[in-house]
Protein backbone atom coordinates (compact mmCIF):
# COMPACT_ATOMS: atom_id res chain seq x y z
CA UNK A 1 0.00 0.00 0.00
CA UNK A 2 2.90 2.32 1.19
CA UNK A 3 4.61 1.62 -2.42
CA UNK A 4 1.10 2.55 -4.55
CA UNK A 5 0.90 5.76 -2.65
CA UNK A 6 4.62 6.85 -2.88
CA UNK A 7 4.30 6.57 -6.52
CA UNK A 8 0.56 7.96 -6.05
CA UNK A 9 3.04 10.89 -5.02
CA UNK A 10 5.14 11.24 -7.40
CA UNK A 11 2.76 11.33 -10.17
CA UNK A 12 0.98 14.02 -8.48
CA UNK A 13 3.67 15.99 -7.93
CA UNK A 14 4.77 15.85 -11.58
CA UNK A 15 2.00 16.32 -12.74
CA UNK A 16 1.32 19.09 -10.27
CA UNK A 17 4.63 20.83 -11.31
CA UNK A 18 3.53 20.69 -14.86
CA UNK A 19 0.46 22.85 -14.25
CA UNK A 20 2.08 25.20 -11.64
CA UNK A 21 5.00 25.88 -14.37
CA UNK A 22 2.45 26.53 -17.06
CA UNK A 23 0.33 28.94 -14.83
CA UNK A 24 -2.79 27.18 -14.42
CA UNK A 25 -4.96 28.07 -11.72
CA UNK A 26 -5.20 25.35 -8.82
CA UNK A 27 -8.69 24.73 -6.45
CA UNK A 28 -8.30 23.41 -3.51
CA UNK A 29 -11.96 23.40 -2.17
CA UNK A 30 -15.20 24.85 -2.16
CA UNK A 31 -17.00 26.96 0.39
CA UNK A 32 -20.16 26.47 1.69
CA UNK A 33 -22.16 27.68 -1.36
CA UNK A 34 -20.61 25.38 -3.65
CA UNK A 35 -18.14 28.35 -4.69
CA UNK A 36 -14.37 27.09 -5.94
CA UNK A 37 -12.41 29.27 -4.22
CA UNK A 38 -8.75 29.52 -5.56
CA UNK A 39 -5.45 29.20 -3.46
CA UNK A 40 -3.00 31.67 -3.67
CA UNK A 41 -2.34 33.96 -6.72
CA UNK A 42 -4.17 32.81 -10.23
CA UNK A 43 -0.11 32.25 -11.19
CA UNK A 44 0.50 29.03 -8.85
CA UNK A 45 2.26 30.93 -6.61
CA UNK A 46 0.41 29.09 -3.38
CA UNK A 47 2.88 29.66 -0.65
CA UNK A 48 2.89 33.39 -1.23
CA UNK A 49 6.58 33.62 -1.78
CA UNK A 50 6.43 35.23 -4.62
CA UNK A 51 8.33 33.12 -6.58
CA UNK A 52 6.90 30.12 -8.84
CA UNK A 53 9.07 26.54 -8.30
CA UNK A 54 8.80 23.10 -6.86
CA UNK A 55 8.00 24.41 -2.92
CA UNK A 56 4.42 25.64 -4.41
CA UNK A 57 3.75 21.81 -5.20
CA UNK A 58 5.54 20.05 -1.76
CA UNK A 59 3.81 23.23 0.02
CA UNK A 60 0.43 21.84 -1.91
CA UNK A 61 1.26 18.19 -0.68
CA UNK A 62 1.52 19.41 2.51
CA UNK A 63 -1.22 20.70 2.98
CA UNK A 64 -3.60 18.06 1.19
CA UNK A 65 -1.89 15.08 3.59
CA UNK A 66 -1.92 17.35 6.47
CA UNK A 67 -4.62 19.07 6.57
CA UNK A 68 -2.63 22.66 6.51
CA UNK A 69 -3.86 26.08 6.26
CA UNK A 70 -4.95 27.55 3.42
CA UNK A 71 -2.50 28.79 1.17
CA UNK A 72 -4.58 32.35 0.96
CA UNK A 73 -5.39 32.91 4.66
CA UNK A 74 -1.53 32.27 4.75
CA UNK A 75 -0.57 34.99 2.27
CA UNK A 76 -2.72 37.46 2.97
CA UNK A 77 -1.58 37.03 7.16
CA UNK A 78 1.89 37.14 5.94
CA UNK A 79 1.08 40.53 4.26
CA UNK A 80 -0.92 41.53 6.68
CA UNK A 81 2.07 40.95 9.38
CA UNK A 82 4.36 42.65 6.98
CA UNK A 83 2.20 45.68 6.50
CA UNK A 84 1.78 46.26 10.54
CA UNK A 85 5.58 45.79 11.09
CA UNK A 86 6.56 48.40 8.62
CA UNK A 87 3.48 50.69 9.79
CA UNK A 88 5.62 50.40 13.19
CA UNK A 89 8.79 50.92 12.18
CA UNK A 90 7.29 54.58 10.49
CA UNK A 91 5.76 55.66 13.75
CA UNK A 92 9.03 54.73 15.66
CA UNK A 93 10.60 56.35 12.85
CA UNK A 94 8.48 59.88 12.78
CA UNK A 95 8.78 60.11 16.50
CA UNK A 96 12.65 59.99 16.23
CA UNK A 97 11.99 62.71 13.70
CA UNK A 98 10.53 64.64 15.67
CA UNK A 99 12.73 64.43 18.58
CA UNK A 100 15.32 65.77 16.34
CA UNK A 101 14.62 69.39 16.44
CA UNK A 102 17.51 72.22 16.07
CA UNK A 103 18.57 74.85 13.61
CA UNK A 104 17.86 74.05 10.22
CA UNK A 105 19.71 76.77 8.57
CA UNK A 106 23.28 76.11 7.09
CA UNK A 107 24.31 79.46 7.32
CA UNK A 108 24.10 79.51 11.18
CA UNK A 109 26.53 79.00 12.74
CA UNK A 110 24.64 76.40 15.03
CA UNK A 111 23.62 74.52 12.15
CA UNK A 112 22.45 70.69 12.93
CA UNK A 113 23.01 68.71 10.14
CA UNK A 114 20.87 66.00 11.63
CA UNK A 115 17.96 68.32 12.38
CA UNK A 116 14.47 67.97 11.02
CA UNK A 117 12.27 70.50 12.65
CA UNK A 118 13.85 74.15 12.81
CA UNK A 119 13.26 75.00 16.78
CA UNK A 120 14.46 78.88 16.11
CA UNK A 121 17.11 78.19 17.59
CA UNK A 122 19.51 79.91 14.81
CA UNK A 123 22.47 82.02 15.99
CA UNK A 124 23.93 84.31 13.21
CA UNK A 125 27.05 85.54 14.78
CA UNK A 126 30.34 87.36 12.82
CA UNK A 127 30.81 90.68 12.13
CA UNK A 128 28.10 93.47 12.37
CA UNK A 129 30.21 96.80 11.67
CA UNK A 130 28.87 97.27 8.00
CA UNK A 131 32.11 99.54 7.33
CA UNK A 132 34.45 96.61 7.77
CA UNK A 133 36.37 94.34 5.43
CA UNK A 134 34.58 90.86 6.34
CA UNK A 135 30.55 92.98 7.32
CA UNK A 136 28.05 89.69 7.23
CA UNK A 137 24.85 91.08 6.69
CA UNK A 138 23.52 88.10 8.67
CA UNK A 139 25.27 88.61 11.40
CA UNK A 140 22.77 89.21 14.43
CA UNK A 141 25.62 88.73 17.29
CA UNK A 142 28.80 90.35 16.96
CA UNK A 143 31.76 87.86 17.87
CA UNK A 144 34.72 90.37 17.73
CA UNK A 145 36.24 89.15 14.08
CA UNK A 146 35.29 92.64 12.44
CA UNK A 147 38.80 93.52 10.24
CA UNK A 148 39.00 97.36 9.68
CA UNK A 149 37.50 99.23 7.01
CA UNK A 150 39.30 98.55 3.59
CA UNK A 151 42.30 100.38 2.33
CA UNK A 152 42.07 102.90 -1.01
CA UNK A 153 45.11 103.92 -2.42
CA UNK A 154 44.50 107.40 -2.69
CA UNK A 155 42.01 108.17 0.23
CA UNK A 156 42.58 108.09 3.85
CA UNK A 157 39.91 107.00 6.12
CA UNK A 158 38.59 109.77 8.26
CA UNK A 159 35.80 107.60 10.06
CA UNK A 160 35.59 103.99 10.44
CA UNK A 161 31.76 104.82 10.78
CA UNK A 162 29.79 107.56 10.70
CA UNK A 163 26.47 108.06 12.73
CA UNK A 164 24.43 105.75 10.46
CA UNK A 165 27.30 102.95 10.07
CA UNK A 166 29.36 103.32 7.07
CA UNK A 167 32.81 104.28 6.27
CA UNK A 168 34.06 107.85 5.38
CA UNK A 169 37.20 108.41 3.43
CA UNK A 170 38.82 111.71 2.55
CA UNK A 171 40.41 111.74 -1.18
CA UNK A 172 43.84 113.30 -0.75
CA UNK A 173 43.69 115.19 -4.70
CA UNK A 174 40.39 117.04 -4.03
CA UNK A 175 39.77 117.30 -0.35
CA UNK A 176 36.11 115.47 -0.96
CA UNK A 177 34.54 113.72 1.74
CA UNK A 178 33.65 110.03 0.69
CA UNK A 179 31.22 107.35 1.71
CA UNK A 180 31.95 103.49 1.16
CA UNK A 181 28.55 102.67 -0.04
CA UNK A 182 28.48 98.87 -0.09
CA UNK A 183 27.23 96.90 -3.02
CA UNK A 184 24.01 95.47 -3.10
CA UNK A 185 20.89 94.52 -5.28
CA UNK A 186 17.62 97.14 -5.49
CA UNK A 187 15.21 97.62 -7.41
CA UNK A 188 15.01 101.29 -9.33
CA UNK A 189 12.67 103.40 -11.09
CA UNK A 190 8.92 104.00 -9.88
CA UNK A 191 6.43 101.74 -9.24
CA UNK A 192 3.62 102.99 -11.99
CA UNK A 193 1.01 104.09 -8.43
CA UNK A 194 3.61 106.27 -7.48
CA UNK A 195 2.10 109.61 -6.92
CA UNK A 196 4.60 111.66 -9.52
CA UNK A 197 5.55 109.05 -11.19
CA UNK A 198 6.26 109.33 -15.19
CA UNK A 199 6.81 107.21 -18.04
CA UNK A 200 10.57 107.70 -17.71
CA UNK A 201 11.04 105.45 -14.35
CA UNK A 202 9.55 102.55 -15.57
CA UNK A 203 9.54 99.70 -16.11
CA UNK A 204 10.65 99.09 -12.24
CA UNK A 205 13.89 96.40 -12.69
CA UNK A 206 16.09 94.59 -10.61
CA UNK A 207 19.87 96.16 -10.75
CA UNK A 208 22.95 94.79 -9.15
CA UNK A 209 25.87 97.53 -8.08
CA UNK A 210 29.73 96.60 -6.62
CA UNK A 211 30.78 98.45 -3.80
CA UNK A 212 32.02 102.39 -4.40
CA UNK A 213 32.47 105.93 -2.82
CA UNK A 214 30.26 108.83 -3.23
CA UNK A 215 31.10 112.19 -2.32
CA UNK A 216 29.00 113.03 1.13
CA UNK A 217 27.84 116.74 0.08
CA UNK A 218 27.07 118.01 -3.28
CA UNK A 219 30.65 119.45 -4.66
CA UNK A 220 30.77 123.14 -3.68
CA UNK A 221 32.84 126.60 -4.73
CA UNK A 222 34.99 126.08 -2.07
CA UNK A 223 35.95 122.56 -3.38
CA UNK A 224 36.32 123.74 -6.75
CA UNK A 225 38.66 126.43 -5.82
CA UNK A 226 40.91 123.75 -4.26
CA UNK A 227 41.19 122.59 -8.28
CA UNK A 228 40.69 126.37 -9.67
CA UNK A 229 43.87 127.06 -7.94
CA UNK A 230 45.93 124.74 -9.62
CA UNK A 231 45.08 126.16 -12.60
CA UNK A 232 42.72 122.80 -13.47
CA UNK A 233 38.71 124.89 -13.49
CA UNK A 234 38.52 128.41 -15.09
CA UNK A 235 34.78 128.44 -13.49
CA UNK A 236 35.15 131.91 -12.10
CA UNK A 237 34.08 132.11 -8.59
CA UNK A 238 35.47 135.33 -6.87
CA UNK A 239 33.37 137.88 -4.67
CA UNK A 240 32.65 134.76 -2.12
CA UNK A 241 33.26 134.57 1.25
CA UNK A 242 32.56 131.82 4.07
CA UNK A 243 28.89 130.96 5.49
CA UNK A 244 29.85 128.92 7.95
CA UNK A 245 27.53 128.69 11.01
CA UNK A 246 24.33 129.57 8.65
CA UNK A 247 22.16 127.13 7.58
CA UNK A 248 21.60 128.83 4.14
CA UNK A 249 23.42 130.46 1.57
CA UNK A 250 23.21 133.50 -1.27
CA UNK A 251 24.81 131.14 -4.01
CA UNK A 252 26.24 134.67 -5.45
CA UNK A 253 28.05 135.10 -2.12
CA UNK A 254 29.04 131.66 0.04
CA UNK A 255 31.72 129.46 -0.76
CA UNK A 256 29.44 126.70 0.90
CA UNK A 257 26.91 127.08 -1.93
CA UNK A 258 26.86 123.71 -4.16
CA UNK A 259 28.90 124.22 -7.61
CA UNK A 260 26.59 124.09 -11.09
CA UNK A 261 28.10 123.66 -14.00
CA UNK A 262 28.00 122.40 -17.59
CA UNK A 263 27.98 118.52 -18.17
CA UNK A 264 31.70 118.46 -19.63
CA UNK A 265 33.30 120.79 -17.02
CA UNK A 266 31.99 118.90 -13.99
CA UNK A 267 33.54 115.85 -15.74
CA UNK A 268 36.17 117.34 -16.84
CA UNK A 269 36.42 118.22 -13.05
CA UNK A 270 36.25 114.51 -11.67
CA UNK A 271 39.21 113.04 -14.42
CA UNK A 272 41.18 115.17 -13.62
CA UNK A 273 40.81 114.30 -9.83
CA UNK A 274 40.72 110.61 -10.55
CA UNK A 275 37.18 109.98 -9.63
CA UNK A 276 33.76 109.90 -12.21
CA UNK A 277 30.34 111.25 -12.13
CA UNK A 278 28.08 109.01 -10.94
CA UNK A 279 25.85 106.63 -12.93
CA UNK A 280 22.06 107.02 -12.96
CA UNK A 281 21.89 103.36 -11.14
CA UNK A 282 24.38 104.51 -8.57
CA UNK A 283 22.88 107.67 -7.80
CA UNK A 284 19.39 106.00 -7.08
CA UNK A 285 20.87 103.53 -4.85
CA UNK A 286 23.02 105.87 -2.94
CA UNK A 287 19.66 108.16 -2.63
CA UNK A 288 17.78 105.72 -1.32
CA UNK A 289 20.08 104.21 1.08
CA UNK A 290 18.02 100.69 1.14
CA UNK A 291 14.28 102.30 1.03
CA UNK A 292 11.27 101.41 -1.16
CA UNK A 293 9.13 104.80 -0.63
CA UNK A 294 9.18 108.01 -2.56
CA UNK A 295 11.80 109.44 -0.78
CA UNK A 296 14.66 108.35 1.26
CA UNK A 297 12.65 109.61 4.59
CA UNK A 298 8.99 107.93 3.41
CA UNK A 299 6.04 109.70 1.75
CA UNK A 300 7.01 112.76 2.35
CA UNK A 301 10.55 114.89 2.87
CA UNK A 302 9.21 116.15 6.38
CA UNK A 303 12.04 118.25 6.52
CA UNK A 304 15.12 116.30 5.16
CA UNK A 305 15.59 117.87 1.80
CA UNK A 306 17.65 121.45 0.90
CA UNK A 307 14.84 123.64 -1.17
CA UNK A 308 14.77 127.21 0.58
CA UNK A 309 15.64 129.63 3.19
CA UNK A 310 13.94 129.06 6.16
CA UNK A 311 12.02 126.20 5.38
CA UNK A 312 9.79 124.45 8.23
CA UNK A 313 8.83 120.76 8.29
CA UNK A 314 4.98 122.33 7.22
CA UNK A 315 6.45 123.99 3.91
CA UNK A 316 8.27 120.78 3.36
CA UNK A 317 5.00 118.49 3.62
CA UNK A 318 2.95 120.68 2.26
CA UNK A 319 1.85 118.64 -1.29
CA UNK A 320 3.24 119.26 -4.36
CA UNK A 321 5.24 122.69 -4.07
CA UNK A 322 8.10 123.91 -2.10
CA UNK A 323 8.62 128.14 -2.39
CA UNK A 324 11.01 129.49 -4.64
CA UNK A 325 14.02 130.69 -3.71
CA UNK A 326 18.08 131.45 -4.27
CA UNK A 327 19.08 130.19 -1.30
CA UNK A 328 20.76 126.64 -0.85
CA UNK A 329 20.58 124.75 2.02
CA UNK A 330 23.90 124.07 3.61
CA UNK A 331 23.94 120.74 6.36
CA UNK A 332 20.17 119.39 6.29
CA UNK A 333 19.60 116.09 7.50
CA UNK A 334 21.35 113.31 5.94
CA UNK A 335 19.53 110.06 4.47
CA UNK A 336 20.66 106.23 6.19
CA UNK A 337 23.84 106.09 4.16
CA UNK A 338 24.91 109.91 5.91
CA UNK A 339 24.29 111.31 2.06
CA UNK A 340 23.23 114.84 2.10
CA UNK A 341 20.99 116.50 -0.23
CA UNK A 342 19.70 113.86 -2.00
CA UNK A 343 16.33 115.07 -2.32
CA UNK A 344 16.38 119.16 -4.09
CA UNK A 345 18.87 121.83 -3.73
CA UNK A 346 20.69 121.57 -6.93
CA UNK A 347 20.01 119.38 -9.55
CA UNK A 348 23.07 117.02 -9.93
CA UNK A 349 24.62 115.40 -13.17
CA UNK A 350 24.90 111.63 -13.84
CA UNK A 351 27.62 109.89 -16.08
CA UNK A 352 24.51 108.67 -18.64
CA UNK A 353 23.23 109.90 -21.55
CA UNK A 354 19.25 110.61 -21.16
CA UNK A 355 17.44 107.65 -22.36
CA UNK A 356 14.03 107.51 -22.07
CA UNK A 357 13.34 103.95 -23.34
CA UNK A 358 16.49 102.90 -21.09
CA UNK A 359 14.87 100.63 -18.62
CA UNK A 360 13.38 98.78 -21.19
CA UNK A 361 16.64 97.79 -22.72
CA UNK A 362 18.47 94.31 -21.71
CA UNK A 363 21.50 96.56 -20.92
CA UNK A 364 19.88 97.81 -17.93
CA UNK A 365 19.93 94.74 -15.98
CA UNK A 366 23.25 93.93 -16.03
CA UNK A 367 25.65 94.70 -13.54
CA UNK A 368 26.96 98.40 -13.28
CA UNK A 369 24.92 100.00 -15.41
CA UNK A 370 24.98 102.93 -17.87
CA UNK A 371 23.00 104.27 -20.45
CA UNK A 372 25.22 104.78 -23.25
CA UNK A 373 24.82 106.43 -26.88
CA UNK A 374 24.39 103.99 -29.39
CA UNK A 375 20.94 103.69 -28.66
CA UNK A 376 19.83 107.48 -29.26
CA UNK A 377 18.99 109.04 -32.79
CA UNK A 378 22.42 110.50 -34.08
CA UNK A 379 21.03 113.93 -33.56
CA UNK A 380 20.47 113.41 -29.90
CA UNK A 381 23.86 111.76 -29.51
CA UNK A 382 26.39 113.97 -27.32
CA UNK A 383 23.50 116.94 -26.26
CA UNK A 384 21.49 115.53 -23.35
CA UNK A 385 22.85 114.01 -20.14
CA UNK A 386 20.85 112.88 -16.71
CA UNK A 387 20.23 114.75 -14.05
CA UNK A 388 18.62 113.36 -10.89
CA UNK A 389 17.38 114.82 -7.02
CA UNK A 390 15.67 117.82 -8.42
CA UNK A 391 16.69 121.17 -7.61
CA UNK A 392 15.20 123.68 -5.35
CA UNK A 393 12.96 125.07 -8.09
CA UNK A 394 11.22 121.76 -8.40
CA UNK A 395 7.96 121.00 -7.43
CA UNK A 396 8.39 118.02 -5.04
CA UNK A 397 7.55 115.22 -7.18
CA UNK A 398 10.43 116.20 -8.90
CA UNK A 399 12.49 115.61 -6.24
CA UNK A 400 11.24 112.10 -5.40
CA UNK A 401 14.43 109.09 -5.60
CA UNK A 402 13.57 108.14 -8.83
CA UNK A 403 12.77 111.04 -11.21
CA UNK A 404 14.84 111.34 -13.93
CA UNK A 405 15.25 114.60 -16.34
CA UNK A 406 17.01 114.95 -19.27
CA UNK A 407 19.24 117.78 -19.84
CA UNK A 408 21.41 119.92 -22.57
CA UNK A 409 24.99 119.15 -21.74
CA UNK A 410 25.29 123.53 -21.96
CA UNK A 411 22.70 123.32 -18.74
CA UNK A 412 24.18 124.19 -15.39
CA UNK A 413 23.79 121.92 -12.49
CA UNK A 414 25.23 120.30 -9.05
CA UNK A 415 27.34 116.89 -9.12
CA UNK A 416 28.89 114.88 -6.69
CA UNK A 417 31.20 112.60 -7.73
CA UNK A 418 32.04 108.63 -7.18
CA UNK A 419 35.50 106.26 -6.90
CA UNK A 420 34.36 102.68 -8.34
CA UNK A 421 36.13 99.69 -6.14
CA UNK A 422 35.70 97.20 -9.18
CA UNK A 423 37.63 98.70 -12.79
CA UNK A 424 35.80 102.48 -14.09
CA UNK A 425 32.96 103.39 -15.88
CA UNK A 426 34.29 106.50 -17.12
Amino acid sequence: MKRYMAIFGFVFVGVLAGLLVRGIPIVLHVNAGGEELPSGNQNGDVNGDNMLDMSDAVYLLIHLFNGGPDPVEMADSLELAALRESFAATQTRLAELEALGGCTDSRADNFDAAARIDDGSCEYRGCTNRSANNYDPLAEIDDGSCDTPIEIEGFTLSTAANAQGYAEYTHDFSGLTMVLIPGGTFLMGAPENEEGAEEDEGPRHEVTLTPFLIAKYEVNWLDWRELQNRGVVRQSCSGRSNCVGSSWCDPATCWEAPMQAPWYICRHYCDYAGLSLPSEAQWEYACRAGTDTPYSFGGGLNGHGGHSRGATDEVFTTPGYFPPSISFSIEGRPNDFGLHHMHGNVKEWCLDVYDVDFYERDEATVIDPVARAEHLEPSDRGITRTTRGGGRRNLMEGCRSANREGQEMKFEAGFRPVFNLRGSQR
